[in-house]
C-alpha cells in the first residue's frame, strides 16, 4: 500500500514537472501561475470534501463515549447541542468540529500527578 501511493506521489511529481517545463517553453506562462494553482486548490477542496462524505457514511464498530445520551433530556436540564447532539444540526455541527478543529484531541487534557 504503502509502496503504491509513494509510487502515484512520485509520477505526480515528475507529471507536473514536465508539464511545468513545456508550459514555459511553450511561453504560456500565464496557465502556470494562475490557473495551474486554481486547478490544484479546487482538487484539494473536492479530495477534502470526499474524504469527509465518506467518513461520515462509514459506519462506527464503536462506541463514541458522550457525558449524556444522544437524547433529548428534561426541559430544565441544559444540552449542549455539540456535544450531545439530540438532532441532525448537532450531529453536523459535531461532524464538522472533529476535522476542523481537532476537538479530539482536546478531551482528557488534564494532568495527573
Amino acid at each position: 500500500m504503502f509502496r503504491r501511493n509513494f509510487t502515484l506521489a512520485i509520477t505526480a511529481i515528475i507529471t507536473l514537472s514536465f508539464i511545468s517545463i513545456a508550459l514555459v517553453y511553450l511561453g504560456l506562462t500565464v496557465v502556470l501561475t494562475i490557473a495551474l494553482p486554481y486547478i490544484a486548490f479546487v482538487l484539494f477542496l473536492f479530495g477534502f470534501v470526499y474524504r469527509i462524505v465518506q467518513w461520515a457514511k462509514a459506519p462506527v464498530p464503536f462506541r463514541i463515549p458522550t457525558t449524556c445520551g444522544q437524547e433529548k433530556s428534561l426541559p430544565w436540564i441544559q444540552n449542549n447541542p455539540v456535544e450531545n447532539p439530540a438532532g441532525p444540526p448537532g450531529v453536523i455541527g459535531r461532524m464538522a468540529l472533529l476535522p476542523l478543529a481537532l476537538a479530539s484531541l482536546m478531551l482528557n487534557t488534564a494532568i495527573n500527578p
